[in-house]
């Protein structure tokens, strides 16, 4: 038996979709593309991604754990890891990117480093954030008087980086900070529904008791992240963005500044159905805040207009982020018009840890990728991630 005029068919991917049934997704849609990138010079060609290079193994730590926070700043990683100089205690790290080195943290007691966290099961992630010559971090292991409310880096010498804990000064905090955020050059701590703000470029004081705003019901907040909105009357305007569980999900729009009149400081609850209980996948990206929502990867542009998830309704990857076994355990990066997350694909048969990478230009999904990570930022024209495995 023989075809008569049969006819080659062409079949030229695109972009990962997770669809049930292709008919209804785009041409091109596959329901793979694990550890392909699309060709940069050849439409509808994929070719393996990168490779990724083991910069330090910190070997010269004793035992040491996972990086459970990091932050890039100019060519100098600064972290906490797990480690044995003090068990069950996470150690303060500094990492030169160029000379490929550890570098010496001062200031390093048992007494001013936070406890270390499970590494698995959802939890409230640490964040680290930078302003005027300190990088602060907040950690659920800091419980208060015993070891601080939340930590710092002294970075006035950035390679010679000197590390405490403490509160802020004036009006002290109340309890441990779950995250910190910087907007208009003040460091806004989330402390249950309220974000006290520190002096302008002071991260470590609080000078007035009502420096502080406060969201909707005593629910807790979630995240927080600053982005730059465009001003109908031309410019642009700083903003904050705070994401809570007020009975559903809730975002909120901070505007204007501390003068001690109520009318130039303000909160505006967003009309939409959306938030976040990844913190971590917080990015800013030229085309807006990017974050995971229950339901798949979201843009909040500078209009503060909230998109769809981005791959809804089978046009690309949202299942992963609906069934993420550890919402919270979620991370993501941008570089390059690239957003890579990590998440831990419940839906897979054995539970499996995924990266998912999506491409602002081409506006397609690839993955999964084998190499999921536990931290993960950008640097140059590259990405540098911490592997929940080894630390790399």
């Amino acid at each position: 038996m023989s075809l008569r005029n049969s006819k080659p068919l062409t079949w030229k991917p695109k972009g990962v979709s997770d669809a049930v049934d292709g008919t209804n997704s785009f041409p091109g849609a596959m329901s793979k593309l694990a550890n392909l990138i699309p060709d940069p010079s050849t439409s509808s060609i994929f070719v393996p991604r990168p490779a990724a290079i083991e910069l330090e193994s910190f070997a010269s730590l004793t035992q040491a754990g996972q990086v459970s926070c990091m932050f890039i700043l100019g060519d100098v990683v600064y972290g906490l890891i797990g480690s044995g100089m003090a068990p069950g205690y996470d150690q303060p790290f500094a990492y030169d990117l160029v000379t490929q080195s550890l570098l010496p943290v001062a200031g390093v007691t048992n007494l001013n480093v936070p406890l270390t966290q499970p590494t698995s099961g959802d939890w409230t992630p640490p964040i680290m954030a930078t302003l005027s010559t300190f990088i602060l971090v907040t950690h659920p292991g800091f419980t208060g008087f015993a070891n601080g409310y939340f930590g710092w880096f002294d970075i006035t010498s950035p390679t010679a980086p000197v590390w405490n804990s403490g509160n802020v000064a004036g009006n002290p905090l109340i309890e441990p900070p779950t995250f910190v955020s910087v907007y208009g050059g003040r460091a806004y701590y989330a402390v249950r529904n309220a974000t006290p703000a520190s002096d302008s470029e002071d991260p470590l004081l609080i000078t007035n008791a009502n420096q502080v705003l406060t969201y909707g019901s005593e629910t807790p907040i979630l995240a927080m992240a600053g982005m730059p909105l465009n001003n109908l009357s031309g410019g642009v305007v700083q903003s904050l963005f705070v994401f809570k569980d007020d009975e559903g999900e809730a975002l909120f729009q901070v505007t204007g500044d501390y003068s001690g009149i109520p009318a130039a400081w303000q909160i505006n609850r967003l009309n939409v159905s959306a938030g976040t209980r990844a913190p971590n996948t917080l990015v800013t990206t030229p085309y807006g805040l990017a974050f995971i929502d229950y339901d798949g990867l979201r843009l909040i542009d500078f209009s503060g207009n909230v998109s769809d998830p981005i791959g809804n309704n089978g046009q690309g990857v949202t299942l992963p982020f609906k069934n993420a076994v550890a919402p919270s355990r979620m991370v993501a990066a941008f570089n390059r018009n690239i957003i890579r997350v990590t998440v831990q694909n419940g839906a897979d048969p054995v539970r499996e840890f995924q990266e998912w990478w999506y491409d602002f230009n081409l506006k397609i999904w690839t993955g999964p990728h084998s190499f999921p990570v536990a931290q993960i930022k950008a640097w140059r024209g590259t990405f540098i991630a911490a592997n929940p495995i080894v630390n790399q």
